[in-house]
């Protein structure tokens, strides 16, 4: 429910993996949006070529949730995207990354992993994505 209205009925999961909206996305959850280019089952954004879950086409936002993305380190020499910060919180930690780009995104990854501020990574999304049509 959002301004008084209901936006999605659903199960508890479905909501949070396939919300509606942008708007109920946020509302559920923590979220990332990329700007995108979808066309069909796929999107091009600046992640890479990811699966959506649903067929849509041309300017999108991407949904990517922090706890879909994995990260690794790269060479220093990498013109790569870099860890900016890091909120560790004895069960998991939240890393945020800058992209190439210059947008930043944040990841969940548990307590064991350890990457330095500024240090280069490559950013990995698993499964499929939602994306949702940017209106011109």
């Amino acid at each position: 429910m959002l301004n008084g209205r209901v936006h999605q009925m659903a199960s508890p999961q479905k909501l949070y993996r396939q919300p509606v909206s942008r708007e109920v996305a946020t509302f559920i959850g923590d979220a990332n949006f990329v700007p995108g280019f979808a066309y069909g089952r796929h999107v091009e954004c600046l992640l890479g070529n990811l699966e959506t879950q649903v067929q849509v086409e041309g300017p999108v936002e991407v949904l990517v949730r922090p706890e879909t993305v994995e990260i690794s380190p790269a060479p220093p020499d990498a013109h790569a995207h870099r860890v900016r910060q890091q909120l560790f919180f004895g069960h998991d930690q939240l890393v945020t990354v800058q992209l190439a780009s210059g947008e930043t995104i944040d990841v969940r990854l548990g307590p064991a992993y350890h990457f330095a501020i500024n240090q280069p990574v490559h950013v990995r999304v698993r499964g499929p994505v939602m994306a949702y049509g940017v209106r011109s």
